[in-house]
């Protein structure tokens, strides 16, 4: 019946316009992601894989944090589980780096950060100026 085409037609009308939005929205997406990062989008890797294949050049971190490694990593260890964290990375670098923290700490070097650090992260990893301190706190 005449009644039915013109539904039909109407109904493929919206959706021809639906595809063509999601075309073009997926095309500003697209064009938004750095052009280095596009290779990366439709990587399929767990959370545990990014995290240690981020672990050297990631610097996204809290605002206010700065943007550096260790805020990055700072941000990291507090953020998401110590299941998903490069462990033998985080002990270098907490090892490395506590007593420097000590001396001059970092905007988020602060009691708030050390004791999520306490809470969440293995002992096992953390340096004994870090457990003395948090401890102490």
């Amino acid at each position: 019946s005449a009644f039915h085409t013109e539904v039909h037609t109407v109904l493929l009308g919206f959706v021809c316009l639906a595809y063509v939005l999601l075309a073009v929205g997926w095309g500003m997406v697209w064009t938004s992601i750095t052009p280095e990062k596009r290779k990366t989008f439709f990587r399929h890797e767990s959370l545990k894989q990014y995290l240690d294949r981020e672990w050297e050049t990631r610097t996204a971190s809290r605002a206010g944090w700065g943007e550096n490694l260790n805020a990055a990593r700072a941000h990291v260890v507090i953020t998401w589980s110590h299941v998903y964290w490069p462990k033998e990375k985080v002990r270098t670098w907490l090892n490395e780096n506590w007593r420097s923290w000590q001396r001059h700490p970092p905007k988020w070097f602060d009691a708030k950060w050390r004791k999520k650090l306490g809470k969440y992260a293995p002992n096992d990893l953390l340096p004994k100026a870090a457990l003395r301190q948090i401890a102490g706190e």
